[in-house]
């Protein structure tokens, strides 16, 4: 499992994910929320945080909204990991952070909710 750490005085988006690596695992990767940040084009009227792929194209799978957490072994959701590093909550699991603003592409922590999965013939 990993674990937050708390974001020292004045840093704001300093809040890290750590994982002991074991054998297997991504040692690149996000650390921080800032690392989320810097991968995204924001818009200063919405506040949307579009997230943008390692090569700076726009996400246009699910595939797309996935990254590489330092020591991870599989890569996790953006918006899922940019909650968690901002509110120190993780995500139930089989939850996902669905975005309020209705942009699929925003990972904001504040335009995120996390949900659980819809029950069959019901709607989010």
């Amino acid at each position: 499992g990993h674990q937050l750490r708390q974001p020292k005085a004045g840093r704001p988006g300093s809040a890290r994910l750590t994982m002991a690596h074991k054998p297997g695992t991504h040692l690149g990767g996000v650390r921080t929320l800032r690392d989320l940040y810097e991968r995204c084009v924001v818009n200063k009227v919405t506040g949307c945080w579009h997230y943008r792929t390692p090569n700076g194209k726009k996400p246009v799978t699910q595939a797309d909204m996935r990254v590489w957490v330092h020591g991870a072994k599989n890569a996790l959701s953006a918006r899922g990991v940019a909650h968690e590093l901002a509110t120190g909550q993780k995500v139930p699991a089989g939850w996902k952070c669905r975005s309020t603003c209705m942009h699929r592409d925003c990972i904001n922590p504040s335009h995120t909710v996390p949900l659980g999965r819809p029950r069959s013939g019901q709607e989010l």
